[in-house]
């Protein structure tokens, strides 16, 4: 699985904020097209020690059956922020 990065996200924020108002702005409406696959992400944070934990799954549609999956822990430069996705 190869992740596009669109920014370093060495921000501030109120920056980080800004970003994804920009972002959700390209989100388009409309009919999309059947899906072949789905991923899910999450992430869990632990504030006191500024660690992360994120995971992805890669499923195949209709079938569900994963397609590869992948986690990562780390130490977090940016602070948990509720709504920043």
């Amino acid at each position: 699985m190869k992740l596009k990065r669109f920014n370093s996200w060495d921000l501030t924020a109120v920056e980080a904020l800004r970003q994804q108002s920009r972002l959700a702005e390209m989100v388009r409406g409309g009919t999309l097209p059947d899906p072949a696959s789905i991923l899910g992400l999450d992430v869990s944070y632990r504030r006191v020690e500024k660690a992360f934990t994120a995971g992805a799954v890669l499923l195949s549609f209709p079938g569900f059956e994963m397609l590869e999956s992948i986690s990562r822990t780390g130490t977090s430069i940016f602070p948990y922020i509720p709504g920043l996705l």
